[in-house]
């Protein structure tokens, strides 16, 4: 079995040096990933903000749209939530009825308006 034995000249503290510079290299990096991770979760908390708002918005219009109208609405909007959660039955086609580029964004779980 062969082992490894340092040279002589190689001193602790050199050994020492280089194991303090290495954890210190990672250290700076886990801080850099931190800093980068919450600056991401803060830029999601104001597009949660954004799109909450865009929703209150989107209620206060329903006294003012028929109830048919409401309803087509809401049934397109579970229409894309249903095509966004299988995209495995996406036709290949492009001549889809609701086509992939034309639709809104509608995220999955969203709260239904109750009259």
């Amino acid at each position: 079995m062969l082992q490894y034995f340092p040279h002589p000249s190689v001193s602790q503290d050199t050994i020492r040096t280089s194991i303090v510079n290495t954890v210190r290299d990672e250290l700076l990096s886990a801080y850099s990933e931190a800093a980068d991770l919450l600056a991401e979760v803060d830029r999601l908390k104001e597009e949660v903000t954004r799109l909450r708002g865009y929703q209150a918005a989107f209620y206060a219009l329903r006294p003012f749209v028929s109830a048919e109208l409401w309803e087509h609405l809401n049934t397109q909007q579970a229409r894309l939530q249903l095509v966004q959660s299988t995209p495995s039955l996406l036709p290949t086609n492009t001549s889809s009825s609701v086509p992939a580029t034309s639709a809104p964004s509608v995220r999955p779980n969203s709260p239904q308006h109750v009259d």
